[in-house]
């Protein structure tokens, strides 16, 4: 008996690395390695690689977030566009007068933007591009104050990989005037 007893310890020594073996290859042929590798950086993730109409497009839609709005939807509204904003606390009070006077006034607004005259101005050595968007505003009720004729204008740079905006455009100063 002892004859065969080390002959089933050696069977079952050799089984068992075979086992051993076969399981490390399954895992090896089915296993993958996840390398997190970080985004290469955005193509134009600085402010002169951004083409005019991405600064358009932008500038237009953060105009309408303040420029358009009734007293009812403005909260949310100016909310919304100052997560879009990059600027001092001077401008968020700003952003904060302009809405506290829609509501305290319960006024609407409607600005209405001139595309065909928006002009861009770049100016890569402060990291800086300028829009200027001119175009009609209509109060209800109209206010002693308003104006008919507008332009705002927006100062923007750009922040890489910014959650907000895929471009990564962001507003960093605004300013209405009469026309």
């Amino acid at each position: 008996m002892a004859k065969f007893s080390n002959v089933n310890s050696r069977m079952k020594a050799t089984v068992c690395a075979i086992v051993t073996l076969v399981a490390a290859v399954a895992a090896y042929c089915y296993s993958s390695t996840v390398i997190e590798v970080p985004k290469p950086p955005m193509p134009g993730s600085s402010v002169e690689m951004r083409t005019d109409s991405q600064y358009i497009n932008f500038a237009t839609n953060f105009a309408q977030l303040i420029g358009t709005y009734s007293h009812l939807n403005a909260p949310p509204q100016f909310k919304h566009a100052n997560r879009y904003f990059w600027g001092t606390e001077q401008h968020v009070q700003t952003l904060a007068d302009a809405l506290s006077a829609a509501v305290d006034t319960a006024h609407d607004q409607i600005f209405r933007p001139n595309l065909d005259k928006v002009r861009v101005f770049h100016f890569p050595e402060l990291d800086r591009t300028e829009v200027r968007i001119p175009g009609m505003i209509s109060r209800t009720p109209p206010g002693k104050e308003s104006c008919n004729t507008a332009e705002l204008k927006l100062t923007m740079t750009s922040i890489p990989r910014n959650i907000l905006d895929e471009s990564g455009i962001v507003v960093t100063d605004f300013l209405w005037s009469c026309l």
